[in-house]
């Protein structure tokens, strides 16, 4: 994450910028990392190359976010990480680790509802755990076998008890409907909306309009 994207982040507007934890450098057997491709559903193989030392990666990956946050914290940007299955920040509790060594409240965390269901994550512990940290939420559901992003209802999340979680521990941020490419997206879009005004409307949630 370089200082001209986190400029231009500030003189559009932005309320944070993103960045992504990616997979550790490990010899890719067969299918893709989202590095390489955004696909959902996809089984990856490794390899451990040798000479890799996890502690040695992990070290120099918590100073990089470190760097890349002190950064954002100087333009008055929040900077987040979105954990995803199979990445290094991949779960709750790595992510938490992650925020105790940066030390920082200018750095948080989206809440990815498919990637954590996907990692057989409880959602409303995870939201419990990450209270104040959730800075953003991705909104896709699926049957919490494989890492797959289709519209809220579509898959086994408990919807209801994720926006109460959601609700107590009183966050106002954003929802973005994070789809895969699905067929007749545009109405995918729409009925995942309807699905997300219809809670905002049982349940009193806080929506940004």
């Amino acid at each position: 994450m370089g200082t001209e994207g986190v400029k231009t982040a500030k003189y559009l507007g932005s309320d944070f910028v993103w960045i992504d934890s990616f997979m550790p450098p490990v010899e890719i057997k067969s299918g893709k990392t989202f590095a390489q491709a955004i696909e959902f559903g996809v089984q990856v193989k490794v390899r451990i190359p040798s000479g890799f030392i996890w502690n040695d990666f992990w070290n120099n990956f918590v100073d990089s976010v470190k760097k890349c946050n002190q950064v954002a914290e100087s333009y008055g940007i929040p900077l987040v990480i979105e954990p995803r299955v199979g990445e290094v920040i991949s779960n709750t509790d790595a992510m938490l680790r992650l925020i105790e060594l940066v030390g920082s409240k200018n750095f948080g965390v989206i809440l990815d509802t498919a990637h954590l269901h996907a990692e057989k994550e409880i959602l409303p512990l995870s939201i419990e755990k990450l209270g104040p940290h959730i800075k953003y939420v991705h909104i896709a559901d699926n049957d919490g076998r494989d890492n797959r992003h289709f519209i809220p209802g579509d898959g086994t999340i408990d919807w209801e008890e994720v926006f109460i979680s959601l609700k107590k521990q009183g966050y106002k941020g954003y929802y973005s409907i994070d789809l895969e490419k699905l067929p007749n997206y545009d109405q995918k879009v729409l009925e995942a909306k309807k699905f997300l005004e219809d809670y905002e409307e049982k349940l009193s949630l806080w929506l940004p309009q």
